[in-house]
């Protein structure tokens, strides 16, 4: 994987109105935390808070974004069909718009926290 040296990093935790976003200079240096941007849609007598993907991809050109790791994300049981659909749609449309401008790596999957003993 080659970065650019003056480019920085982006971890993205996907989520339909909860995701977060961390940005990294390009030797690791935490430089900002935040929660992804999101949008109200009002149809009729309901609200649903989105992805805002053009106010991502804006943050993520001006934060000079080379490269991006995103956290590798699947549906839960119990959950509904509308809210799953939602969580996977934002999910595709992070991946969207990263292929387009940024170095995508390989998904990850976050590890289980130890026992402590």
């Amino acid at each position: 994987m080659t970065i650019n040296n003056n480019q920085n990093i982006a971890g993205i935790d996907p989520g339909q109105a909860s995701g977060a976003i961390a940005i990294f200079s390009p030797v690791g240096k935490l430089l900002s935390v935040g929660n992804l941007p999101t949008q109200k849609i009002v149809k009729g007598k309901t609200v649903r808070t989105l992805l805002d993907g053009h106010e991502l991809r804006k943050f993520l050109i001006a934060q000079n974004i080379g490269y991006v790791v995103v956290e590798k994300v699947h549906t839960m049981p119990k959950q509904g069909v509308a809210s799953q659909g939602s969580f996977m749609e934002a999910y595709g449309l992070i991946k969207g718009l990263l292929t387009e401008w940024a170095s995508l790596s390989p998904r990850y999957r976050p590890r289980p926290g130890r026992k402590r003993s």
